[in-house]
Parts: C-alpha cells; sequence; structure tokens
C-alpha cells in the first residue's frame, strides 16, 4: 500500500493513502473519513508545505493506518 500523503482539506490538515483518510477538525482532533471524498476534496502537499501550513499540527492517532 501507498505511505500516507499529506493533504489540504478544505482548509484543514489531513492525510490519507487512498484506501483511509484522517482529517484534523476543527474541535481539535483527528477523525477517520471516507477516503473517495477526501480524494475529491483535499490538495495534496509536500510534508515541508504541510509543516509550513499547518505548524502545530499533533500526530496522527495510534490506530491510523495500521492495516495500510
Amino acid at each position: 500500500m501507498a505511505e500516507p500523503y499529506y493533504a489540504d482539506m478544505d482548509g484543514l490538515p489531513s492525510r490519507s493513502d487512498g484506501r483511509e483518510a484522517w482529517v484534523y477538525t476543527e474541535g481539535g482532533g483527528w477523525k477517520e473519513i471516507n477516503a473517495a471524498s477526501h480524494g475529491m476534496n483535499s490538495q495534496p502537499l509536500s510534508k515541508e508545505v504541510f509543516d509550513k501550513c499547518f505548524p502545530d499540527t499533533p500526530p496522527l492517532p495510534p490506530e491510523a493506518f495500521k492495516d495500510s
């Protein structure tokens, strides 16, 4: 499976590998979302740009991408 990529989904930090997707919500936590929806509504970013745009984003939860 592909390495999870960094993305901007409607102004929120997100990660996806095409099968699984996570977005950091405005409420302050990572939430798993539909990967197809993420693919249609996100803009892939390099890690450097992601870190610059979203500098205070905490790590993904331990359950993220376990089966990928």
